[in-house]
């Protein structure tokens, strides 16, 4: 048995919808010589080189066991959408990249940050009404339809890459409100007002100092206001380390610039 399907055998619901010819490219064998040369090639201290089957690899194989902990996180949060998420209306579009795009580290990321999002929002009491729904009044679709407190919200998830090159806080600001801004436009500019447009930006931070860079620009992130009243985006950071009690678990941690989260 290859590694791929030992590991992925540990989470019933994502094995359940793994596509029967996973992986579909051959010049790439998922066996555990070819992830360690991988992994030699690709997984430096930003872990930007990540795909779903590196992914697997390091959560039994990487020899820090901080790292092995903030991997196994990611897989848990993904087996957590199998299984509580599959049967909402367009739940496949959601974990269909890391099928259907196995080597694209862009778009692993991309699945990352929306999954973690989406449980973040349940635990708020956010009901999921499906993914890739129209938006009313436009061609488009959001990425998530919800509902809460008996008013539809639509989200549009952004994830985004950001290392400590932004300059000071106010510049990075206005980076972040600019992006925002054009998105929310683009997307729910003709939504009712009786509805809600919202835009999650989620920024990965990809170095080991990314509590220092959480640091310098957590006071920056503070939600943009939309075109129109029922419209707006909150930013949230993706990022490693235990949250504020002593005892929890060291992982991948979707915060905002209230979260007070302590190093490995």
């Amino acid at each position: 048995m290859n590694f791929h399907d030992r590991e992925i055998n540990k989470y019933s619901h994502l094995d359940n919808q793994k596509p029967t010819n996973w992986p579909r490219h051959k010049k790439y064998k998922l066996t555990d010589s070819q992830m360690h040369r991988f992994q030699k090639q690709r997984v430096r201290e930003s872990f930007e080189g990540m795909n779903f089957p590196l992914l697997l690899h390091n959560m039994h194989f990487a020899e820090d066991e901080h790292i092995r902990q903030i991997f196994q996180s990611i897989g848990n949060a993904l087996e957590w959408f199998a299984k509580n998420m599959s049967s909402k209306p367009g739940a496949g579009a959601v974990l269909d990249p890391i099928w259907n795009s196995t080597w694209d580290s862009f778009r692993f990321w991309g699945v990352v940050s929306e999954v973690f999002f989406i449980k973040h929002i349940t635990t708020q009491g956010f009901q999921i009404d499906g993914f890739e729904r129209k938006i009313p009044n436009s061609k488009k679709s959001a990425d998530i339809k919800t509902t809460f407190q008996n008013r539809s919200i639509w989200i549009d998830v952004e994830a985004h890459t950001i290392g400590p090159f932004y300059g000071s806080s106010d510049e990075f600001r206005k980076f972040i409100v600019r992006r925002a801004f054009n998105k929310m436009t683009s997307k729910f500019k003709n939504l009712p007002a009786s509805e809600t447009g919202m835009v999650a930006s989620i920024y990965r931070i990809t170095n080991r100092t990314n509590l220092d860079c959480f640091s310098q620009y957590k006071d920056a992130t503070s939600p943009v206001p939309g075109p129109t009243a029922n419209v707006t985006a909150s930013i949230f950071w993706l990022i490693q380390g235990r949250l504020d009690r002593s005892d929890s678990p060291i992982g991948l941690h979707l915060v905002n610039q209230d979260s007070n989260i302590r190093p490995v």
